[in-house]
């Protein structure tokens, strides 16, 4: 600006003295000229001063305002960069996008430069909606606040996003009038979560409405809040007519008490003590019937850990009892049969497991009576062989064909029948006289089949009127089946066992014949096998020794010296007395008769007597020198019976012993030779064994043994 000046001051002042110099010759006019030069000199530079400085000030102001647009597009962009969601701003047309920031580049999947003038309807998955980001609601900002309006947007590979936009219009310079900001928020994971929820609480909504449980909640007051449809199932009352009431409503009296109890305890009980509730109780049906139920309940609280109510389901268990009724009853039916089953173990007679079977059918099938009629041949009839629960007796008399009525019916087709009133006339029941006379009015029968043969039938009646149910019928068919294989059972047991007391007869005769024979060879023995036999049996059932044990204890007594089957004839026969060398040979017998025995498996309990009767209590006895106890119980027992027979028995070396001298002779030997309790026992009850006065003893009175 000074150098203007300068310059402009300098051609004023020089020009205008060379055009007062031509123009002006006179002095006082040329004075004058320069007077009015220096006028308009002063008011030129002071326009030329005023122009150049009003034009510096606009200049710099112009560039002050484009420095503060350039500052503060560069905060703009920090900004706009900074924020998530997706801004864009649009042109006053309404189409055309002026700017983005990164967040939408994010969301919509474009770069930025392919975005910016590119139209914002391809962003919209429907063109209607441009409006909703191209425009400034109508209502004021003030009114609206950030409302946000939900929107469907387009990625760039197709995929649709939830968003939701607001719009604002721009205020700042710098930006064409009209254009808008639309901030835009990607919601599509919260609307997914959303779905989902609503999809979840629709499915819990329909599980709750179909489930058969009733699901309820209530207030601290007990106060019914919410009911699911099962109440019309339970209740008989709708879900609307249950909200509102209070639980004691449904309750019987006597049941409210203790269930309210119950759930204040557990109310009172800290949050993590409170493990639910779960009761059986009883409720009223709306029809005033009794429903019975499975209770569990939840109690509510506060986030403070305070009650504010119990919720929780009531489960209908009229089913669950019933079938738990059922199996009582296959379970009753079951033991039922296990207790026939166990009487047919224990080979009871027949008549006394045809009474067992009556007595559980009459228990198994709530009847009031029952009979079993057994097939008697060959005339072809069923007579009562057992009966439970008649009020008199059934006589023998009381008989039928197996072919007429009802029963033989049954038989013959080979099922159970049942008829509800044997007393109606068309029922087909023969003896309408017993069921009159009895009271009986329902009446079912099983045939007893045993290999395709009927052996009898199981006649059942109760005093009302009434068929039994085809669970009943198929028991009593079990029930039957089991009593005609029983008395198969009975009957195969009874031929068996005479078979076996034949076999046993002549097991018995064949032994008694060996021991005879070795009688016949040792002529100084005759009828000591017989004789000993008999004492030995006599005092093992004294020492309590019973059953089979006793046939093996006569065995082994008849075959007590069978081994002196390997002794030769020389030594056994010899009149007089036996050398060391002999009498080591006699020895030997013990030991050949078990080798004779062992293999006969049906003597092998036989055993103890003809191999250990000659072992000594003290040990010094033979083939194996046993002592005390460890030799057997049944050698012991004939060891003393056998001494006796022998010291009271006449031989050729010497003359029997009195019975005293005998009995004082056992007493010297008992601790030593013999087991002094056998010898007390024999002692005990010797007098009432008929073969300790055998005529082939010596007399009480004869001479004394030296």
């Amino acid at each position: 600006m000074a150098l203007v000046y300068l310059a402009v001051g300098a051609a004023w002042i020089l020009g205008s003295d060379w055009a007062a110099d031509q123009l002006f010759g006179d002095r006082a006019q040329a004075s004058r000229f320069q007077t009015i030069k220096g006028l308009c000199f002063v008011g030129i530079t002071a326009g030329l001063v005023y122009w150049l400085a009003r034009r510096s000030e606009t200049r710099l102001r112009e560039r002050n305002r484009i420095a503060r647009l350039h500052a503060a597009s560069r905060i703009s962009s920090t900004v706009l960069a900074a924020i998530g969601e997706a801004v864009l701003v649009i042109d006053a047309d309404g189409h055309t996008i002026l700017a983005c920031n990164p967040a939408a580049e994010r969301m919509f999947g474009h770069a930025r430069h392919g975005l910016r003038g590119r139209d914002v309807g391809m962003l919209l998955a429907d063109a209607a909606d441009l409006a909703l980001v191209s425009r400034v609601p109508e209502q004021p900002l003030a009114a609206t606040g950030d409302a946000r309006t939900p929107i469907q947007l387009r990625h760039r590979d197709g995929h649709l996003l939830a968003g939701e936009v607001t719009v604002r219009a721009i205020v700042e310079s710098g930006w064409p009038a009209g254009s808008v900001v639309s901030m835009i928020v990607d919601v599509s994971e919260r609307v997914r979560a959303e779905l989902a929820l609503q999809a979840q609480e629709a499915k819990y909504r329909r599980l709750a409405e179909s489930t058969p449980d009733l699901i309820w909640t209530m207030n601290r007051d007990l106060v019914i809040q919410y009911a699911n449809p099962a109440s019309r199932a339970i209740l008989g009352m709708d879900p609307e007519e249950v909200v509102g009431t209070r639980m004691a409503r449904y309750l019987l009296p006597s049941e409210y008490p203790s269930l309210s109890r119950l759930f204040r305890e557990r109310a009172a009980l800290p949050a993590d003590e409170d493990g639910g509730l779960l009761v059986e109780t009883r409720l009223l049906h709306r029809d005033g019937s009794v429903v019975p139920v499975e209770v569990h309940g939840t109690v509510l609280r506060d986030v403070a850990g305070q009650p504010v109510g119990v919720q929780g389901t009531i489960r209908d268990i009229r089913q669950r009892l019933e079938s738990a009724a059922k199996l009582r009853v296959v379970i009753d039916r079951l033991d039922s049969l296990r207790r026939v089953d166990q009487s047919i173990s224990a080979m009871l007679p027949l008549t006394l497991l045809s009474q067992r079977v009556a007595s559980e059918a009459c228990t198994a099938l709530d009847i009031d009576a029952a009979a079993v009629l057994h097939l008697v041949e060959p005339e072809h009839r069923l007579m009562p062989l057992a009966t439970s629960g008649f009020q008199t007796s059934l006589s023998d008399g009381v008989s039928m064909r197996l072919d007429e009525g009802l029963i033989g019916r049954s038989a013959r087709e080979g099922r159970a029948l049942s008829v509800a009133d044997v007393q109606d006339p068309a029922s087909g029941f023969l003896r309408g006289d017993i069921a009159a006379a009895e009271g009986l009015r329902g009446f079912a029968s099983a045939p007893m089949i045993v290999q395709g043969r009927v052996v009898g039938a199981l006649a059942v009646f109760r005093r009302r009127v009434g068929a039994l149910q085809p669970d009943e019928l198929e028991f009593l068919e079990l029930l039957a089946g089991q009593a005609a294989i029983g008395s198969q059972h009975v009957e195969n047991v009874r031929r068996l066992a005479t078979a076996n007391e034949g076999l046993l007869s002549a097991y018995d005769a064949n032994i008694e014949g060996w021991s005879r024979a070795l009688d016949y060879r040792d002529h100084e023995t005759q009828g000591h096998s017989a004789r000993v036999t008999a004492i030995a049996v006599a005092l093992a059932r004294a020492a309590g020794i019973e059953g089979d044990e006793l046939r093996f204890i006569r065995w082994g007594a008849l075959l007590h010296d069978i081994g002196k089957m390997g002794v030769p004839d020389h030594i056994l026969r010899k009149p007089g007395p036996l050398t060391e060398e002999e009498r080591d040979v006699i020895r030997t017998h013990p030991t050949i008769a078990r080798d004779l025995l062992k293999p006969i498996r049906f003597l092998e309990r036989a055993l103890p007597i003809p191999v250990f009767h000659h072992e000594r209590w003290d040990g010094s006895g033979y083939p194996h020198g046993l002592a005390g106890e460890d030799i057997p119980l049944a050698a012991r027992l004939f060891a003393v019976v056998d001494v006796f027979d022998a010291m009271r028995t006449t031989r050729p070396y010497r003359v029997g012993w009195p019975e005293a001298r005998v009995l004082e002779h056992l007493d010297e030997l008992a601790g030593s030779g013999l087991d002094p309790d056998l010898v007390a026992l024999f002692r005990q009850v010797m007098p009432s064994i008929p073969e300790c006065r055998s005529l082939a003893y010596a007399p009480d009175d004869g001479p004394a043994a030296p």
